[in-house]
């Protein structure tokens, strides 16, 4: 086997592992899949999987990076449809309260993603990316460095609404509200537009835009993976 078509091996194999990872993940939940389970599906040793992904952890960030892209594409599709900043950003973070409510196995990937050092690194650094691009025209003096700052206290409120459960006293509606009141705030959003954007965002279904999240996210690794691994395949003239 030649040098390259060990690399497109190599790749393809990555690929095939993020693409029935995601699938698993979403299926079973992030803590019930195993490196066992996940390598006996492919049809790989345990020892060829850890080779491209040592620890459950590091697949985990690999699929937190796709969500991360994920996520951002649909606020720029929010954006394109004519709705501002503030909607943009509240529909993305409740939709997320909405979904980990309404599907066992998602709020395991997100807990679990918010509860390793390494995935909450990222986060932390794409979501500072995030909110530069939607807030850092409204707070001109704002640097960088404090929009990071400003991620360790916001990234502990949002992982603390995921992980809360609803009741009769602590509805669906009222974990939104509370959590995109605590957020705006912090963005220095006055009172008159946080009661604008939190009573808009509360007309929007979120069950349903959360289940949309969740079954667009896993076709969206697939057709990408599925993608990289139609280029990677082996032409004729080139067989492996």
């Amino acid at each position: 086997m030649t040098a390259i078509a060990r690399k497109r091996r190599v790749c393809r194999t990555r690929l095939e592992i993020i693409q029935l990872g995601t699938k698993m993940i979403i299926e079973e939940g992030y803590s019930k899949t195993s490196a066992l389970a996940l390598s006996k599906n492919l049809g790989i040793s345990t020892g060829n999987l850890t080779f491209h992904f040592p620890t459950k952890e590091h697949l985990l960030l690999e699929l937190v990076k796709f969500m991360g892209n994920f996520h951002q594409q649909c606020i720029r599709e929010r954006r394109e449809q004519g709705f501002d900043e503030i909607h943009a950003y509240c529909w993305e973070v409740a939709s997320q309260i909405a979904l980990c409510e309404g599907h066992e196995q998602a709020k395991d990937f997100y807990v679990s993603a918010y509860s390793h050092p390494m995935t909450l690194d990222y986060i932390k650094e794409w979501t500072v990316k995030k909110n530069m691009e939607l807030f850092a025209h409204r707070l001109p003096e704002w640097s960088e460095q404090r929009f990071a700052n400003l991620e360790h206290i916001t990234s502990g409120i949002e992982y603390a609404a995921l992980l809360a459960p609803c009741s009769e006293k602590f509805t669906l509606r009222d974990k939104i509200i509370l959590t995109l009141d605590s957020l705006l705030r912090l963005y220095n959003v006055d009172a008159e537009e946080r009661e604008r954007a939190i009573e808009e965002s509360l007309t929007v279904n979120y069950l349903a835009a959360g289940s949309d999240i969740l079954k667009n996210f896993t076709t969206y690794v697939e057709r990408l993976t599925q993608e990289a691994l139609d280029e990677n395949a082996p032409s004729v003239r080139n067989p492996l």
